[in-house]
């Protein structure tokens, strides 16, 4: 089931996880319904991107860091990571950028939300 589970970390992972693979439509079941919209959005810039654009946006990996759960709202920190493989003329990491993920329940089940 999208974004079933009681903990919103696992929510979050399902979502970045998505997100590590361009997969938008992955995503997008993992977010509120206010959200959507701009996971549609996302996903027509991407798709308006040159090539080599897209290339410099696959590389992006991201870890879970913790989290802070208070009733129906959570705030997911994470790590967003540049890796570039040894082939690439950007060999080598770029420096970790923190990020937070609001998440809230919605119909019983954690979803990303973006503010607007």
């Amino acid at each position: 089931m999208a974004g079933c589970g009681n903990k919103p970390e696992a929510t979050a992972q399902k979502f970045l996880s998505a997100m590590e693979k361009r997969d938008f439509s992955g995503a997008k079941q993992y977010v509120t319904q206010d959200s959507q919209k701009i996971m549609d959005f996302l996903k027509v810039m991407f798709e308006k991107m040159a090539p080599e654009q897209r290339e410099d946006t696959s590389h992006l990996k991201f870890k879970i860091l913790n989290s802070t759960i208070q009733k129906d709202t959570a705030t997911i920190t994470y790590e967003e990571t540049a890796v570039w493989d040894n082939g690439s003329s950007n060999a080598g990491n770029e420096s970790p950028t923190t990020k937070e993920l609001q998440m809230v329940k919605e119909d019983g089940k954690w979803k990303v939300q973006f503010k607007q």
